[in-house]
C-alpha cells in the first residue's frame, strides 16, 4: 500500500505536465518578459530608493490585476480593472519623469508577456472535434411517448419545464411514480402503437426503455445528453460558474460536448462512478464503446421528434 501511495503523486505530476507542456514555451516567454520589465524599473529608479519602492509596489499589484481584468469575468473583472489602472499610475508616472525610454521598454515587455501568456492559455484549451452525426432525416413521430423520472438529476425535468415542452409538441408525457414498473409502462406504450420511446432520467432507466425500443424495433430518444465539464483550473472556474449561473453553459469554455464511437477515462487513482443509480469506485482505465446498429436513436431537430 505504501508503494502505491508513493506512486500516486508521481502519476499526478506526469498528468499535470502532460496538460501544461503545450503551454510551457509561452509561459516561459511571459515570465522572462515580466522579470525584464521589473528589472527595467529597478535600473531606471535605482538612484531614487523611495521612487523605486513605489514603482515596484505598483508594478507588483498592477500586473496580476491586469491579468484578472483581461481573463476574468463578472465581478472579478469589475474589481480588477480599477485596481490595475490605479496601481499602474505610480510606476508609469515615475518612469516618465525619470527615464521615458524605460517606460516605453516596460510597456513593450508587458505587451510581449500578455501575448505569450494568452497563447499559452489557448494551447491548453484543446477540445475534441465533433464528429458528424450519422443517420438520415426523418419526419415527425406519429405517436411519441416520453417517460420521465422526476427525482433524477435533482428534479431537473421540473426545473426546465420538460412536461410543458413535451406536451406542447404533442408528445405523451409519462411521469414515473413510486413503485411504477418502467419496463411494463414502456411495453404498454409500444403495444398501444407508440413509434418513438424516450426517457428523461439516469442511465438505469435509459437502459430499460432502450431495451424495450430494441425489442419492438422502435426509435429511442435520450433526454438531459452526455457532456463533460473542465473548469477547475485558473480562470476557468469563475468563467464556467458565471455561465452556469445565467444558464449559458453551452457558451462556456469549460463545457465540452462531442460525439465519438468510443472513449477511455484515465486516472491515477480509483474513479468514483454511478452505475444504475449505485455509487461505485472502479479501477481505471474505463473504456466505453457504442455498438453500432443495436438501437435506432432519434436526435431532436427543428421539427421536433
Amino acid at each position: 500500500m505504501a508503494g502505491v501511495k508513493g506512486q500516486l503523486p508521481d502519476a499526478r505530476l506526469r498528468e499535470l505536465w502532460a496538460t501544461l507542456r503545450p503551454a510551457a514555451p509561452g509561459l516561459v516567454v511571459a515570465l522572462v518578459a515580466v522579470i525584464l520589465a521589473a528589472a527595467s524599473i529597478v535600473v531606471a529608479l535605482f538612484r531614487h530608493p523611495l521612487d523605486l519602492v513605489v514603482g515596484l509596489l505598483g508594478f507588483v499589484i498592477a500586473v496580476p490585476a491586469a491579468a484578472l481584468a483581461v481573463r476574468g469575468v463578472g465581478q472579478i473583472r469589475r474589481i480588477a480593472v480599477p485596481i490595475a489602472a490605479f496601481a499602474a499610475v505610480p510606476p508609469a508616472f515615475l518612469l516618465l519623469r525619470r527615464q521615458p525610454a524605460m517606460l516605453a521598454l516596460v510597456v513593450v515587455l508587458l505587451a510581449v508577456a500578455a501575448r505569450a501568456a494568452n497563447q499559452a492559455l489557448r494551447s491548453v484549451e484543446r477540445r475534441p472535434q465533433p464528429l458528424p452525426t450519422p443517420g438520415a432525416p426523418v419526419g415527425r413521430a406519429a405517436r411519441p411517448v416520453l417517460f420521465a423520472n422526476p427525482r433524477s438529476g435533482g428534479g431537473t425535468a421540473e426545473r426546465v419545464a420538460l412536461a410543458e415542452a413535451a406536451r406542447g409538441r404533442g408528445i405523451e408525457y409519462v411521469v414515473l411514480g413510486p413503485g411504477d414498473d418502467l419496463r411494463q409502462l414502456a411495453e404498454r406504450a409500444a403495444g398501444r402503437g407508440a413509434d418513438v420511446l424516450g426517457m428523461a432520467g439516469g442511465d438505469g432507466p435509459q437502459a430499460v426503455v432502450a431495451q424495450v425500443a430494441i425489442e419492438h424495433g422502435l426509435a429511442f430518444v435520450c433526454v438531459l445528453g452526455i457532456v463533460a465539464v473542465r473548469a477547475g483550473e485558473g480562470e476557468e472556474f469563475p468563467r464556467f460558474a458565471e455561465a452556469w449561473w445565467v444558464g449559458r453553459t453551452d457558451a462556456a469554455q469549460g463545457w465540452l460536448r462531442w460525439q465519438t464511437p468510443q472513449f477511455e477515462v484515465r486516472s491515477s487513482a480509483p474513479i468514483p462512478a454511478g452505475v444504475d443509480g449505485e455509487a461505485l469506485v472502479v479501477d481505471p482505465p474505463l473504456r466505453f464503446r457504442s455498438l453500432p446498429g443495436a438501437l435506432r436513436v432519434r436526435v431532436s431537430g427543428r421539427t421536433g421528434p
